[in-house]
């Protein structure tokens, strides 16, 4: 059946050769879908040589409690012309939301180059759901990180974004060294409004460039690589000592339950033997 196509991409994912894909099935059949799905997302590992970065990152963040898209590989063909090894990324949809949360009546919203400051709300696009409410939401959290002195931190964060879901989110994101995350550059994330709980829950998109020591957009190699505090929510629990601590316990429990890098590193070994024979000449050039 016909279905719509387009190109995706911002920045360092663009490629005019290799673009990366959104499939919509139900563009023009509004009853098609594919195990309740109706929007296929295809990346194209632009930033990421390895082709590992994705699926190993949101593995990590999904074990670790903190919904993110399920991830595999497919390879993409285009009037017979070989494109090579693509991430196959869950779109951030309602199926997702349901997994994640079991419920997805809420607002999701997109994050791009965006954070809570005063003024930036319509900045962060709406996905899903009822705005409104939510969006109402997203001013009085700012109105929260715009104070300086306030008696409680972490409590008064805590009224908006659910604490021990975003601790969980920070702590994979600095674990795995993303670098154009929400906590690392205020960029690739989804915000979704919990109607079970009426907080806010952050969840990673665009994961790509993990695993990598240093940023590639700062030079500062004197900050701490185990901790990332560019976006507001990060940054202003930060700067208080028991938030601090609660971080690091968050950090320390994820390497002792979910990294294994005997397993991390056989999963390596078997996903390069797999994906070899269908890469695209230009990603066998860069492949290692």
């Amino acid at each position: 059946s016909e279905v719509g196509l387009r190109k995706k991409g911002f920045f360092g994912s663009q490629n005019s050769r290799r673009p990366s894909l959104k499939i919509k099935l139900n563009h023009m059949d509004k009853q098609a879908e594919l195990n309740g799905l109706t929007m296929l997302t295809f990346n194209n590992n632009q930033q990421d040589f390895t082709l590992m970065s994705q699926t190993m990152g949101y593995a990590i963040y999904n074990a670790a409690g903190s919904p993110a898209p399920r991830c595999g590989y497919a390879r993409i063909t285009v009037n017979g012309k070989n494109l090579g090894v693509y991430a196959h990324v869950e779109s951030m949809k309602k199926p997702l939301l349901r997994r994640g949360f079991g419920d997805d009546r809420g607002t999701l919203y997109e994050g791009t180059v965006v954070d809570f400051f005063d003024g930036w709300e319509k900045s962060f696009e709406k996905k899903n759901g009822k705005d409104k409410l939510a969006r109402d939401k997203i001013k009085k959290l700012t109105e929260v990180l715009e104070q300086e002195n306030l008696p409680d931190v972490e409590k008064a964060i805590g009224k908006y974004v659910d604490l021990d879901s975003f601790y969980t989110f920070w702590a994979v994101e600095g674990l795995i060294g993303f670098w154009d995350g929400y906590v690392a550059n205020a960029n690739n994330f989804f915000v979704y409004f919990n109607p079970k709980t009426e907080k806010f829950h952050f969840m990673p998109w665009g994961l790509d460039c993990g695993f990598e020591k240093y940023s590639k957009i700062s030079n500062d190699r004197r900050a701490p690589i185990s901790v990332k505090t560019k976006g507001r929510v990060a940054y202003r629990l930060y700067q208080v000592e028991s938030c601090r601590k609660r971080y690091a316990r968050t950090l320390v429990k994820l390497m002792d339950e979910h990294w294994d890098e005997e397993k991390m590193i056989a999963k390596i070994d078997r996903s390069q033997i797999m994906l070899k024979p269908f890469l695209a000449p230009s990603q066998v050039r860069k492949f290692r």
